[in-house]
């Protein structure tokens, strides 16, 4: 839930400019940059750090049922791997790299999302259709 509101104020609250840009970090430095832009970034923290933990708060409930049990360690390995890509994506802020390390990391994190929505809806299907 965390994570679908702050995708939606990231999402509406849009970044005056890339702080990977030269001339945009510097005017992000003087503190010349909207009240939207700083919201964005720090609405996008919180985002990212939500769709690192969903994964892995989900995965302990998935082991304590049988229908979720196989997404237990694909959910672990994806919220260990989200965390790396974040570390890695900030790692890159400044390199030519930015953009693929952040859209590698928010994939990973959204695949999980697919993944757990389509198995929720066989789930859900699969429990109607047997009563």
């Amino acid at each position: 839930m965390i994570a679908g509101i702050g995708l939606a104020v990231a999402g509406l609250a849009r970044n005056d400019c890339s702080e990977n840009l030269p001339t945009c970090a510097a005017v992000v430095d003087a503190g010349e940059v909207s009240w939207h832009h700083q919201v964005h970034n720090i609405v996008s923290l919180i985002l990212f750090l939500a769709l690192i933990a969903a994964p892995l708060v989900f995965a302990r409930a998935f082991g304590r049922d049988d229908r979720w049990r196989p997404l237990q360690t694909y959910s672990i390995v994806t919220g260990l791997l989200g965390f790396a890509l974040l570390v890695l994506y900030v790692i890159a802020s400044a390199g030519a790299w930015t953009g693929l390390a952040q859209r590698t990391f928010v994939s990973v994190l959204f695949l999980w999302l697919a993944v757990v929505g389509l198995r929720l809806s066989r789930v859900e299907y699969f429990e109607i259709a047997t009563r």
